[in-house]
């Protein structure tokens, strides 16, 4: 499974999703930089990010994923959150 994601960030920070891979599409509208291209599951933000990413296994209620910035500080903002990957039918 797919999905498309935008990630904003207003000060520049890392962003990392477990369990899955990502690949970055542009960053603030424009190309990847080189290292940005490739498979990733951590990225550097500063400004946009538009991501696709790929769920390749389940989580589960009792294990979920977690998607967060490495900046703790900004975990009420919105930084870090829990995410469930059903298994495909």
């Amino acid at each position: 499974t797919w999905e498309r994601w935008i990630v904003r960030a207003d000060r520049p920070q890392s962003f990392h999703i477990e369990g899955v891979m990502f690949q970055v599409r542009n960053v603030n509208g424009s190309a990847p930089f080189p290292e940005d291209r490739g498979w990733k599951d951590t990225v550097w933000i500063d400004g946009q990010v538009e991501l696709l990413v790929y769920y390749n296994q389940p989580s589960w209620p009792h294990f979920p994923f977690q998607y967060l910035s490495q900046t703790l500080e900004l975990a009420d903002r919105g930084s870090i959150g829990q995410i469930l990957v059903n298994p495909a039918p």
